[in-house]
């Protein structure tokens, strides 16, 4: 940025990309002019957009953040009630922004009463319905909005409604063993129809087999993919900070944490191959 005549205050890593705050605000309108800026080859190809930021400012250390307004005629009211109650006396601003209407913010004295926010989620899913959102810290909400379920969350919801299949499934089962063994007390004879029973319970364990052996081989290669983004993303944060550290001496080693890195991600995806194979 000095070798362009900017004067910068503070460069960081978030979410979407290195933010960028400026000294004057003339430097800012004259790098957003520019467009898009080039950047090291081992960062990216590519020339790099420049975007004004598009998240709600942080004006107080600690500040928190629930989404849901939106959907909640009058949020501000109720959820101020619920802070008070939670910690009272501990409630040291509340406030909305233009920003993002479906936003409440709010700020607590302490950062003790700011952990006991953080920890109340059972009482606030008791005074609220699902769409408004558990209290986070601002800066949180700004690198992560939408707040995704994780591929564990998701994996998990698969394998609760698999696990409520195979259930029914065994139930069936038990209930035709039963059947089997009535028929075979009352009608001995019928010999046909009981080979008919057998194999058709025979397909009903081999399907079940089958889907738990999928079961096993879908949550290890979610497990390997999260692994694999989480250190890409680290991979992405070090080139970064690497890109924009004024040391040397930091920039040699933020570089060879990223090439200690970059092997464990081969090492993951050889390893998500074997798995799929």
């Amino acid at each position: 940025m000095a070798r362009l005549g900017f004067k910068v205050a503070s460069i960081f890593a978030s979410f979407g990309g290195p933010q960028i705050s400026f000294l004057l605000p003339t430097d800012a309108d004259c790098f957003m002019a520019l467009g898009l800026i080039e950047v090291p080859a081992k960062v990216s190809k590519h020339l790099a957009r420049i975007e004004p930021l598009k998240e709600v400012p942080v004006e107080r250390a600690f500040e928190l953040v629930v989404s849901g307004a939106r959907d909640f005629n009058d949020l501000w009211g109720p959820l101020e009630s619920w802070i008070r109650k939670v910690a009272p006396s501990l409630l040291a601003h509340v406030c909305t922004t233009e920003l993002n209407l479906d936003l409440v913010i709010f700020l607590m004295k302490t950062w003790a009463a700011t952990l006991l926010i953080l920890k109340s989620e059972e009482t606030l899913r008791k005074r609220f319905p699902k769409n408004v959102l558990l209290p986070r810290l601002l800066w949180d909400y700004n690198n992560n909005p939408l707040r995704k379920a994780t591929l564990g969350d998701q994996f998990s919801k698969g394998a609760k409604q698999v696990s409520g299949t195979m259930r029914a499934l065994q139930n069936e089962v038990q209930d035709m063993r039963g059947q089997l063994k009535s028929v075979q007390d009352q009608q001995a004879s019928m010999l046909g129809h009981q080979s008919k029973m057998i194999n058709f319970m025979n397909n009903i364990d081999s399907r079940m087999k089958s889907t738990q052996q999928a079961i096993t081989i879908q949550g290890k290669e979610i497990a390997i993919r999260a692994q694999l983004a989480e250190m890409e993303s680290r991979i992405r944060s070090l080139q970064v900070g690497a890109l924009l550290s004024p040391d040397p001496a930091r920039r040699v080693k933020l570089e060879r944490a990223i090439k200690e890195l970059a092997a464990s991600v081969e090492g993951k995806r050889a390893e998500l191959l074997d798995n799929t194979d």
